[in-house]
C-alpha cells in the first residue's frame, strides 16, 4: 500500500469513528458521492486544493495528517 494510500485509509477512518458518511462530506464539498468515494479509494479522482482547504475548514484538521 502506498503512503498516499494508507492516508487516505487514515481519514477513511476519521470519518467513520466521527459517523460521517461520504454523501455528507460530498455534500458539503460540493462534489458528487461517487467523486469522493472514487478519491477516497484511489480511482482517478483526485481532490484539488480547494477540496482540502474546505475538508480541513469543516473538521478543524491537519490536512498533511491525511492527504
Amino acid at each position: 500500500m502506498s503512503k498516499s494510500q494508507a492516508q487516505y485509509n487514515k481519514f477513511k477512518e476519521f470519518l467513520l469513528v466521527n459517523n460521517i458518511k461520504q454523501s455528507e462530506l460530498a455534500e458539503h464539498i460540493g462534489r458528487s458521492s461517487s467523486f469522493v468515494n472514487n478519491a477516497l479509494n484511489g480511482r482517478g479522482a483526485r481532490f484539488t486544493s480547494e477540496d482540502l482547504n474546505a475538508i480541513r475548514c469543516l473538521f478543524n484538521i491537519r490536512i498533511s495528517e491525511y492527504f
